[in-house]
């Protein structure tokens, strides 16, 4: 994923780092698969509410996605290699302040993006709160594509921005803009399944201070 700021850099931006390929998407299974994401942000931290101050620390960016509106291949052969790379967990999302809550959820979708073209488990469940749905279903979804040698050909998401909302550094928003990508899943014997659509994703991610540093408290729909 990429965040391309224009200008100087705003308070609460972090600029993550994008890996290319053909197409991108978020969370989910056949058909379930369609929109594990947005799904689970619908499920997670719905209620939430930013009614605190908001002095928006606002992230304006750019990424670029391929699209076709032609079926997807059949076949891994005819599709652009892509090669997970697992993220570094950054320096800038250590510190309790709004400039690290918008590196940390940058840290995490990159995350996700590798737990589901690796795949790996357990990456991403640990960094929710007991409590997140979201957090719950973004993991099952890597287990599950673990358990049966399957996974998504390329990154699932395209973060375009990322914008802290609220002054609370202890439990801060942060939206997320951006587009679930088109990208079939690899089954073992080389076929491709088609995924999730394409679609805009604008989620309001809240994020909790604790012990251990930040944590995914929910993620609901903006």
């Amino acid at each position: 994923m990429r965040l391309k700021g224009h200008g100087a850099r705003p308070r609460g931006e972090w600029r993550g780092r994008r890996r290319e390929g053909a197409h991108a998407r978020v969370f989910g299974m056949p058909p379930a698969l369609a929109a594990v994401l947005a799904l689970a942000a619908c499920t997670s931290g719905g209620s939430v509410s930013t009614s605190s101050s908001s002095s928006a620390v606002s992230t304006s960016s750019s990424a670029s996605s391929t699209t076709s509106s032609s079926p997807p291949p059949t076949s891994a052969s005819s599709s652009p290699t892509y090669v997970p790379v697992k993220p570094d967990f950054p320096a800038a999302a250590k510190p309790q302040t709004l400039d690290s809550a918008a590196a940390f959820v940058t840290y995490f979708y990159e995350l996700a993006n590798y737990s589901y073209t690796k795949p790996e488990d357990g990456l991403l469940g640990p960094l929710g709160t007991s409590t997140c749905r979201a957090c719950a279903n973004y993991e099952r979804e890597a287990v599950n594509l673990v358990a049966k040698h399957r996974r998504y050909l390329s990154e699932v998401v395209t973060v375009d921005s990322v914008t802290v909302v609220t002054t609370s550094r202890d439990h801060p928003f942060v939206i997320v803009t951006g587009e679930q990508n088109e990208v079939p899943i690899l089954e073992t014997d080389g076929r491709l399944t088609p995924a999730a659509p394409r679609l805009p994703i604008n989620f309001r991610v809240q994020l909790q201070w604790t012990a251990q540093g930040w944590r995914v408290a929910g993620v609901a729909n903006a």
